[in-house]
């Protein structure tokens, strides 16, 4: 007896299996957009925190500070000239500006954050959109 399926039945188990690999390759680049938007946020707080001290550095005075070393280690120490930082520029590279530049920069730093954080949501938002409306027809294909 040969085994005679619907010409349309194929054509519904075709869409239901690209559906379904749509939904899977949307569903990945929304966790890769969660994470990246995460590691923005993250950033972005610790701009954040660093002009709170850059506003408040001359509360710290002579204070003893703790001085992360590495992930584990801790050393005290006193700042004794609160009008001037070193600030990473990346690969490793350090500049000493003093407290007003540095708050112009970190400024800078901040609303370009801010602005990749905007561009990651609307990309999260979008993803979301596609999703629903890959589970609506996957819903509405396995209901046939």
């Amino acid at each position: 007896m040969e085994n005679k399926s619907n010409p349309g039945d194929r054509s519904n188990e075709n869409a239901l299996s690209e559906l379904n690999y749509l939904h899977q390759v949307y569903v990945e680049q929304y966790n890769e957009v969660n994470k990246l938007l995460n590691e923005r946020l993250n950033t972005l707080n610790s701009f954040y925190m660093m002009q709170d001290v850059f506003e408040n550095i001359d509360l710290i005075g002579n204070s003893e500070l703790i001085l992360p070393i590495g992930e584990i280690g801790f050393a005290t120490t006193q700042m004794k000239d609160n009008k001037k930082i070193l600030m990473s520029v990346g690969a490793g590279f350090l500049i000493e500006e003093d407290i007003e530049n540095a708050k112009r920069i970190t400024s800078k730093y901040i609303t370009k954050e801010s602005s990749e954080i905007e561009k990651l949501q609307k990309n999260k938002r979008d993803i979301e959109k596609a999703l629903t409306e890959i589970t609506y027809n996957l819903n509405i294909l396995g209901n046939q």
